[in-house]
């Protein structure tokens, strides 16, 4: 993993910086107070997010609220990471809790939303390992070194100081008293007064030496006069060898002025010979210093000249464009043509989509249906018991009627019988008994009429209410509402059909396009695979352009060197500096500079 760039909108003190990483070791000197601390810790928060998000109260521990803007602007920034051979663009933006933020991680080639890495695992998943881990290990911030060297008390005061340079400080002070305590401790032998003490000792013990030292005192000045004696001596010694010495090298310095003459005198004639030599090789004429100094730029010239055309020629039909030549030919496609590709690929996108939907919506229309369905069945039995039971009172109804058109068939027949039969009429005459009550006989009339009446009333009430009921049909078309459903789903279908047919239709112009280019096509990669191969023909023809653009300078170069070849070879004539060739190419004074050179700087020597 290795971090390329970070961008700061606003973290902290910090609001936009921009800072680019390379390869080793990248060293950000400025003084104290800079944001060094607070650039750091923007780095670790991108991967891990803030800690201390509930410690409100403490604006040290929640460094939401520690590290929120100075100048209110954007909470946030960009970082620029690669991992193994893939590169991000990470954003965040920071809001006033954790539920306001905003996670962005794109590819950085592409420029598409990558799901490789999540807000809540980014820093984990990258690092291997946890935020306290991180910060005690690959990312180590001055304000993460906790002081531990004075008690308990001291130690929580001096941690809660906001800048390291007091720790120092307070460092420094109790060296300095502890050192003060030491050099003046009585019971150490290497404090101010252990040494003051061994010195006092040892003055003592000079004095009591005293007598001894004065005694030796005088023998060293009696040795000392006997050495000076004797080094006036061995001066007068030394004066007389070094004026035999000198003579010694005069007579030798004379000798060797001689012998220097003498070579010098070979010398010349040696040399006089050779510049006669010389002078026969350049055909009895000593070349001007300009026409040296013109054949050797016209040379350096041409080296340039000739390194430019094989530095240009080196680089004509790269690898890079060979392969994308190999893979597109000489009409690779129109950036529309792959523009309509993507377009295809997006509404097949959409389509896909847009069928899942439909097949929901069929889902749910077909649990519709069978619930309509359930529930006609439901109310078509109920209809048919009620219309049963009203059936019944209508039977009952009619065979009430019977039973009173009976009753008063029966009552008028019994009455008859009994009242007008000629039995019962001549036994009244025999008895003298035999008396008409016109009221009984009209009452006992009326009744037999009124139950029959009432009998007939009822059968025709009862034989009505039957021919209503069976007469009575359902109050709608239970059926009309699930034909609308069925017809529903049925448009739900052909539309599902149509969007599948043009999703098959697109595919498979799709593969039909990558497979020129021997390519597979897969819907979940369709798209990167066209956005790679805009990039790929747009690098080709730039490198096509420029390849021709080489090829045009090569040939103006070939030009050029063959006109400064011409414009030498005529200097070299003048010099007497012709090289001869080999026989391989029409003009060898360009393949011979180097020893063109060298018979150049023979003549010049």
């Amino acid at each position: 993993m290795r971090i390329t760039g970070v961008k700061i909108e606003n973290f902290g003190r910090l609001s936009g910086e921009k800072f680019e990483f390379k390869d080793g070791l990248n060293c950000i000197i400025e003084k104290n107070g800079w944001g060094k601390t607070t650039l750091e810790a923007f780095i670790r928060i991108m991967y891990y997010g803030f800690d201390g998000e509930g410690k409100r109260k403490n604006i040290r521990e929640n460094e939401r609220t520690f590290y929120s803007p100075w100048s209110k602007g954007t909470y946030g920034g960009t970082v620029e990471f690669s991992v193994g051979d893939k590169s991000y663009i990470l954003t965040r933006i920071f809001g006033k809790s954790e539920k306001d933020d905003t996670f962005e991680l794109l590819d950085a080639v592409t420029g598409l939303k990558s799901e490789d890495y999540t807000a809540a695992d980014i820093g984990l998943r990258i690092f291997g390992v946890d935020s306290d881990s991180f910060k005690s290990t690959s990312c180590i911030g001055h304000n993460g070194i906790k002081y531990s060297g004075v008690k308990s008390d001291v130690s929580s005061k001096v941690s809660a100081l906001p800048q390291s340079e007091d720790i120092a400080g307070f460092d420094k002070l109790q060296d300095v008293v502890t050192d003060y305590l030491n050099r003046h401790s009585p019971r150490r032998a290497t404090g101010l007064l252990g040494k003051q003490k061994a010195e006092i000792a040892g003055l003592e013990r000079s004095v009591a030496r005293k007598e001894a030292l004065l005694e030796r005192l005088g023998r060293e000045k009696e040795n000392l006069s006997r050495t000076v004696r004797e080094t006036d001596k061995i001066t007068e010694e030394r004066a007389s060898l070094d004026k035999e010495a000198g003579d010694l090298r005069s007579l030798k310095e004379k000798s060797l002025i001689k012998k220097n003459i003498e070579e010098k005198r070979n010398s010349f004639e040696g040399r006089k010979a050779e510049a006669e030599r010389l002078l026969e090789s350049l055909g009895g004429r000593v070349p001007e210093k300009e026409e040296i100094s013109g054949a050797e730029e016209c040379l350096s010239g041409l080296e340039k000249l000739t390194a430019r055309a094989e530095a240009a020629s080196g680089n004509i039909g790269s690898e890079r464009l060979e392969r994308l030549e190999i893979k597109y030919g000489e009409n690779p496609p129109a950036m529309d043509e792959v523009d309509e590709c993507l377009e295809s690929v997006q509404i097949v996108q959409q389509l896909t989509g847009k069928t899942d939907i439909l097949e929901g919506q069929i889902a749910g229309k077909t649990d519709e249906l069978q619930t309509v369905k359930r529930e006609s069945e439901t109310a078509r039995r109920a209809a048919d018991a009620d219309k049963r039971n009203r059936l019944k009172g209508a039977t009952g109804l009619s065979a009430a009627g019977i039973v009173l058109l009976a009753a008063g068939a029966g009552l008028a027949g019994v009455w008859y019988f009994l009242v007008y039969s000629p039995a019962v009429l001549k036994a009244a005459e025999l008895a003298d008994t035999a008396k008409f009550d016109i009221k009984r006989d009209g009452l006992m009339t009326a009744v037999a009429l009124i139950l029959v009446i009432a009998g007939i009333i009822l059968c025709i009430a009862g034989a009505v209410k039957r021919k209503r009921i069976l007469g009575t049909g359902p109050a709608m078309d239970d059926g009309l509402y699930e034909r609308r459903i069925e017809e529903s789903i049925k448009s739900l279908r052909d539309e599902q059909e149509r969007d599948r047919e043009d999703i098959e239709s697109r595919e498979s112009a799709l593969k039909a396009f990558l497979g020129r280019f021997d390519l597979s096509y897969y819907r979940a990669e369709a798209e990167a695979v066209l956005y790679a191969m805009k990039a790929e023909i747009s690098e080709y023809r730039e490198l096509r352009e420029d390849n021709i653009l080489k090829l045009r300078e090569g040939d103006r170069l070939a030009a050029e060197i063959k006109e400064t070849e011409g414009k030498l070879s005529g200097l070299l004539k003048r010099l007497g500096a012709e090289i001869a060739g080999d026989g391989t190419e029409e003009n060898d004074t360009g393949k011979n500079t180097a020893g063109i050179r060298r018979r150049i700087g023979e003549i010049k020597n």
